[in-house]
């Protein structure tokens, strides 16, 4: 979806020999912890991007050859307002990275490149700029616009002009120069940083007891953005009727739907022991998938670059009450370096699916019973499985999953839908196919909706699918999303909602020695409550 300006930065960067030096990237971070509202911003995602900005004025500083000194006069030429006003942009968008109303055609990424060339070498700029709109139901469908909220491109449905892809060349260019010499200035002492401008408004979140004491939080169209207070660094979710439960390290939180905080539910673990996947069945059993790391035994990399302690899997069933009914034994379907178990579902049976980093190698989804015994290995025939695509039971007590067409080559697009699972012939049944675009990079979530078939959730947005139907609706698209997606814990309500949550800040930790993970950082978490119900 993202054709970024980043990989003619970095080609320019290798034409010119130029590396971005280590005072200025520790420089950035500085900047960067400095914000006065880390809430809103997305240090991971940001990253890069200032990497980028950093090799942009690197690469238009008087150093550089004569091919950029037209752009390096056009970047000077804005004022200190100017500079503010695109830094201000990045540091407060809720997305970490560009989004856009609709993809690149062929004919536009080709004139694109053709005319960045123009751009970069010729000076070849465009008459104006694009528009900024203050909310997406500005945008009539004529020329381009940005939404900076989001970070969303809005693009015509005809094919763009040359003006308006220069537009956007254009935006791109001065967003990342305004973004590392404005980090320059502050650093500097040249400009101080711009608070104000920063401080915007919090998400209107509700508290706990107003929505505990209504009615209106069980309503299926409600949508909620509440601020965690509990204590703990997230790795998976889900729902139960009441409850979402939430796993992280050596943990199983329980948390009211509604609610804020959460409370230890479960925390029977081994030491070091990764909560992965957790599914609730339709009698409240919970089941809570985790890794168990061993750092006496390392695993390293293909490329000899990193280690890691060596997993075993860990399947738990436990009661409504937080009790541990039964330890599930796995050993025999897994090698003595373990897998992370990432999806799971359990059926009207008590049969319990499977899909994990091994099996997703043999294209397979293992189903057994709660005891350890197989009861069958489902095949993806024609199909490709992925490790995140969703899985869960429809509303027909069928199981379902992902599925994607064989892609002959890298070109070719992702043809997507879902399946059904014969687990008596170990293959898939009902396959429907193509029914999201093919762009459409993965669903991840799949879940009973409140008046369809099926809700789809996927970093491209909502969508919701009655089975039969050719398409699936596109509900709420990525550009509407209320926080960063990418990292972000995602579960279904019974109602048909969809949960996410999000973290806007991260620390590492060392364990077992030599050994770090990245946790979240609680007190910036928020829970966003998406309804995914497809209306009139």
């Amino acid at each position: 979806m993202d054709d970024r300006f980043e990989q003619k930065l970095f080609q320019m960067a290798e034409r010119e020999r130029l590396r971005v030096p280590e005072t200025l990237n520790n420089r950035n971070e500085n900047i960067l912890d400095r914000l006065p509202d880390k809430r809103r911003i997305y240090k991971m995602s940001l990253r890069r991007t200032v990497i980028l900005a950093a090799a942009m004025i690197i690469l238009l500083s008087a150093t550089a050859t004569a091919s950029v000194g037209i752009l390096r006069e056009r970047m000077e030429a804005m004022n200190r307002e100017k500079l503010e006003e695109y830094f201000v942009q990045i540091y407060t968008s809720k997305i970490g990275h560009d989004n856009y109303n609709r993809y690149f055609t062929d004919s536009e990424k080709q004139r694109m490149e053709q005319l960045k060339e123009k751009y970069e070498n010729e000076g070849k700029f465009p008459e104006g700029e694009l528009t900024l709109i203050d909310q997406p139901e500005q945008y009539k469908g004529k020329k381009v616009a940005y939404y900076p909220e989001t970070g969303t491109f809005f693009f015509p449905d005809k094919e763009m002009s040359d003006e308006e892809l220069l537009q956007i060349i254009d935006f791109r260019c001065k967003r990342d120069y305004s973004l590392q010499k404005m980090n320059e200035m502050i650093a500097s002492g040249e400009s101080k940083m711009p608070e104000e401008a920063l401080q915007k408004k919090k998400p209107e979140t509700l508290t706990e007891a107003s929505i505990l004491n209504s009615d209106a939080i069980w309503e299926p169209d409600q949508e909620l953005t509440i601020a965690y207070t509990g204590d703990l660094s997230v790795t998976a979710m889900a729902a139960g009727k009441k409850y979402i439960y939430l796993g992280g390290w050596n943990t199983v939180h329980r948390m009211e739907i509604g609610g804020s905080s959460s409370e230890v539910f479960f925390d029977g673990f081994e030491k070091e022991t990764r909560v992965t996947c957790i599914y609730v069945d339709q009698d409240e059993n919970i089941y809570v998938a985790g890794a168990k790391m061993n750092t006496e035994k390392k695993v390293t990399s293909v490329d000899g670059e990193y280690a890691s302690p060596a997993t075993s899997p860990v399947l738990c069933k436990l009661g409504s009450d937080g009790n541990l009914l039964k330890e599930i034994p796995l050993s025999a379907y897994y090698g003595k370096y373990g897998d992370w178990i990432f999806r799971m579902a359990v059926d009207q049976q008590g049969y319990i699916y499977l899909r994990s980093t091994a099996l997703l190698e043999a294209n397979q989804i293992l189903v057994i019973d709660e005891n350890g015994s197989q009861i069958s290995i489902i095949s993806s025939g024609d199909y490709q499985f992925h490790v995140m695509g969703g899985l869960d039971v429809g509303k027909d007590g069928k199981v379902y999953t992902t599925v994607m067409k064989k892609r002959k080559s890298k070109s070719e697009k992702r043809e997507m839908g879902i399946a059904s699972i014969n687990i008596e012939e170990g293959r898939l049944e009902d396959v429907y196919l193509g029914i999201v675009p093919k762009e459409t990079i993965l669903i991840e979530l799949l879940a009973p909706g409140a008046d369809t078939d099926f809700v789809f959730w996927g970093v491209d947005g909502v969508f919701n699918y009655n089975l039969g139907e050719s398409d699936a609706v596109h509900k709420t698209p990525a550009y509407e999303m209320p926080c960063e997606v990418e990292g972000a814990k995602y579960c279904s309500l019974p109602d048909g909602r969809i949960v996410l949550a999000a973290c806007t800040e991260f620390f590492e930790e060392s364990y077992g020695g030599e050994f770090k993970r990245t946790l979240w950082k609680p007190q910036s978490a928020y829970f966003y409550y998406l309804s995914g119900m497809r209306g009139e």
